[in-house]
């Protein structure tokens, strides 16, 4: 007697059911059942046939209306993940391929990301993972992105891509209190005859790939290459130790012929601006250069004081033959009167002339009308030239030149004094 609920009930304890065997073309091909499967059809496939996600295997297919669906047969098949989620795994389960194929993720079958098993030209291993199709691909987070690696022995870093309080942002970070960010660059590719690096941060002394080069802050080609880098932040390999060194920088100008040029002929606005100090600065180089009451001071080393870059003269002469007296400036003889300074300056040079008598006269530069003599010299034979003095005075002095009281008459004396103002 049949089961009552069953509409066929074939029972033997040495027989079985022989269902129909055909050999599928793809799960999304009918064929070969003719005309047409209906949903809910059985058959024993014996190909293996299809391409992509199309392929059938040996084995029973239902037709379920759209595709041929595999029946499980138990094993490992038992454990494949379902759309509402899994609750039965443990710790070796995993999704993906046993084989060298890749493991493809697509939407509204159109490719999405790719775990890729071949090896990879960039990184040299296995294991990459392609977003996107063909043509673009984004990864997408809606408050903070973060990509981590943990690999490196200089320690973990992070690139994070964010947007915080309305402010978007990258921060490229090393996660290690004791380890430095030790790179961040820009290069050709692995296998460009010579590598390059277009734009490179760097923090390791003798680190880059480039032989003698410790460049920080580069755009442009590596110091030890024929051209040099366009623009270097930081010390460099080939023996500069600058903080900014460039080749030739142009504003306004796509041709620059110094080192520096700016170009203003169509401009309404000045070329250069500079604002001037309110105190004084420490300089510590020859041609430093600052701004003070609307004059340019440059920094001496030789004297360590800034002096103006314009240059003065005064002249002290006297006719005829002179010894103890002083010279004239303009007209004026008197030692209580000469040339009044409006700044504190310096002399840094003098020259002296004579047309005749003793020839290695001497001279005092003085001060006030004073009897001290600031500086004193000798003439040798009838001239004198001195580019190295350092002889300060104060705003408000006057400046005189004696013929001191020792030999014979000189003829004609000339003596100029050269004056910068001093910072």
């Amino acid at each position: 007697n049949p089961d009552p609920g069953s509409v066929l009930d074939i029972k033997s304890t040495d027989k079985g059911i022989l269902i129909p065997r055909v050999a599928l073309t793809a799960t999304n091909s009918q064929l070969p059942i003719t005309p047409a499967a209906i949903e809910g059809m059985m058959v024993y496939n014996t190909a293996t046939a299809g391409t992509a996600q199309n392929i059938v295997t040996p084995g029973f297919y239902f037709w379920g209306g759209t595709m041929w669906v595999k029946v499980a047969t138990g094993g490992p098949v038992t454990k494949d993940w379902t759309v509402t989620g899994n609750g039965d795994t443990s710790p070796t389960d995993f999704l993906g391929t046993t084989n060298a194929s890749n493991l493809v993720f697509k939407t509204n079958d159109t490719q999405r990301m790719v775990i890729n098993n071949a090896i990879s030209p960039i990184t040299g291993t296995a294991g990459d993972i392609s977003i996107g199709d063909a043509t673009s691909g984004t990864l997408k987070a809606n408050t903070e992105l973060v990509l981590r690696q943990d690999g490196d022995v200089f320690g973990s870093s992070t690139l994070r891509l964010r947007n915080r309080n309305g402010e978007n942002g990258a921060v490229f970070e090393t996660l290690d209190a004791s380890a430095y960010l030790v790179d961040f660059l820009f290069k050709t590719g692995a296998t460009a005859s010579p590598i390059v690096s277009n734009i490179r941060f760097e923090t390791r002394s003798g680190s880059l790939k480039m032989p003698s080069n410790t460049t920080e802050f580069q755009f442009g080609k590596p110091d030890n290459f024929t051209g040099g880098p366009t623009l270097v932040i930081g010390a460099n390999g080939t023996g500069s130790n600058s903080s900014f060194r460039l080749g030739k920088v142009g504003i306004g100008t796509t041709a620059p012929t110094a080192k520096l040029e700016i170009d203003a002929t169509d401009e309404t606005i000045p070329p250069l601006e500079i604002v001037p100090s309110a105190t004084v600065p420490t300089g510590t180089a020859n041609g430093q250069i600052m701004v003070m009451d609307n004059s340019i001071f440059i920094f001496d080393v030789t004297r360590n004081k800034w002096l103006s870059s314009e240059t003065i003269s005064t002249s002290y002469t006297l006719n005829g033959g002179s010894s103890n007296e002083y010279l004239r400036f303009e007209n004026i003889r008197s030692q209580n009167s000469g040339p009044k300074m409006p700044f504190a300056g310096t002399i840094v040079a003098i020259t002296a002339q004579s047309s005749g008598g003793v020839a290695n006269k001497g001279f005092e530069i003085r001060k006030n009308g004073a009897g001290a003599s600031l500086f004193n010299f000798n003439l040798a034979a009838n001239t004198y030239t001195n580019t190295t003095t350092n002889i300060n005075f104060n705003a408000g002095d006057f400046l005189n030149v004696f013929v001191v009281n020792a030999g014979i008459d000189v003829n004609d004396p000339s003596v100029l004094l050269f004056i910068k103002w001093r910072k």
